[in-house]
């Protein structure tokens, strides 16, 4: 059985075309970068974006900050990682969020779906100092 799209999501999902573990995982660590800098959206600050991966996270980072590579606000280096930076050109603050490494621990589960489902599960009920690692850092780009 596949888990139930929150509601605030729906749009999110739409642009994405699929509900994943990988765009939950961009849409908190976006919310929390977003929070934690005190923007909303590009339209609001300087902002910059900067990804260690180029999977479906990063369609939570466009969607979410208007972010974009045309723009030069979004920087997709794929290193494989489950890392993200933002930062603030106003003040040169910079956020980076990391996935923790065991976040999820051990997930057994008969099928891939069901292990999906359990992943998005945790990833809804897992607190942000529980999934993520996050320091402010000087910007060096």
């Amino acid at each position: 059985m596949l888990a139930p799209v929150p509601e605030e999501l729906s749009d999110l999902v739409d642009f994405h075309g699929d509900y994943c573990p990988g765009l939950v995982i961009g849409y908190r660590v976006t919310m929390l970068a977003l929070r934690e800098l005190g923007v909303r959206k590009v339209e609001d600050e300087k902002l910059v974006a900067i990804c260690e991966t180029n999977a479906c996270p990063v369609d939570a980072i466009k969607f979410l900050t208007g972010c974009l590579p045309q723009r030069g606000n979004l920087i997709v280096r794929n290193r494989g990682k489950q890392v993200f930076a933002f930062g603030r050109s106003k003040d040169d603050k910079m956020i980076r969020i990391a996935l923790r490494p065991g976040a999820f621990g051990e997930i057994d589960a008969p099928t891939p779906s069901e292990r999906r489902r359990i992943m998005l599960e945790w990833l809804w009920e897992l607190p942000d100092d529980q999934l993520f690692d996050v320091r402010w850092e000087p910007r060096s780009e």
